[in-house]
């Protein structure tokens, strides 16, 4: 490839576009994470709460289902999450996640909820996921620990991968209902859980792009394009290189 008599925008195109066939690969910063959520393209978050994103991180919420493996009941109580003694509690997130195969990432457990006596948190985000996550906290103290109904209780971090996954190679399905199903749900869990839109990549993208939080005023802007129109050439010129 020449390059010769490209303009800024031209060069920062093709330098995205070979940041991902095997140049390099690495964890995301809070501006690669912002970046890559304006253009949408390999990362989408919804709900997005852009407080959530540290530096090289995503804190995700507790959601308002989560379940215990001891008796399969639900573990919410009073817009708590109650984990009881030597128990495990499932718990779905807030927030519903997709990654395009070009993305991956590892959970991990924050301190202020380890510091409680909570077990380490340790699972994969796979390349194509798309869904709300389900996350299993255990309690191995002798006394019951809650976590807050909206409260940040994982994080992910992001990388980069040397090469694309796999295209079409997904080993969950979205959402994991081959685990929540072994559960008590009631008709309002069964429901939600069934929802079309954290089931798939285009409701996860729709929904966020939508979203007022999506439309921030402050933070990274692809190489300082001032609105989402220009945004949008720009994810189309980045399409054709």
């Amino acid at each position: 490839m020449f390059i010769y008599n490209l303009t800024i925008i031209e060069l920062f195109i093709i330098a995205e576009k070979y940041k991902f066939e095997g140049v390099y690969t690495m964890l995301l910063s809070d501006n690669d994470i912002k970046r890559e959520l304006i253009n949408a393209k390999n990362i989408a978050i919804y709900p997005l709460k852009l407080e959530n994103i540290k530096g090289s991180s995503i804190n995700l919420t507790a959601g308002k289902y989560a379940w215990k493996t001891s008796d399969e009941q639900s573990a919410v109580k009073d817009n708590k999450i109650i984990i009881p003694p030597n128990d495990t509690v499932c718990i779905v997130t807030e927030e519903a996640i997709w990654v395009s195969r070009r993305i991956g990432g590892t959970y991990h457990p924050r301190v202020s909820q380890v510091s409680k006596g909570i077990g380490h948190i340790s699972t994969t985000l796979d390349p194509q996921w798309h869904g709300l996550s389900l996350v299993a906290v255990s309690n191995p103290t002798s006394n019951p620990i809650d976590i807050r109904v909206g409260d940040a209780f994982v994080s992910i971090m992001l990388y980069y991968l040397k090469t694309p996954a796999t295209k079409g190679i997904i080993e969950n399905q979205a959402s994991r209902p081959d685990i929540y199903r072994q559960f008590h749900l009631t008709d309002q869990e069964d429901t939600y859980l069934g929802e079309q839109w954290h089931r798939n990549q285009q409701g996860i993208v729709d929904r966020m792009v939508k979203s007022e939080s999506y439309q921030w005023k402050s933070g990274v802007r692809p190489i300082g394009l001032a609105s989402m129109e220009l945004v949008s050439i720009y994810v189309k010129i980045y399409q054709l290189v």
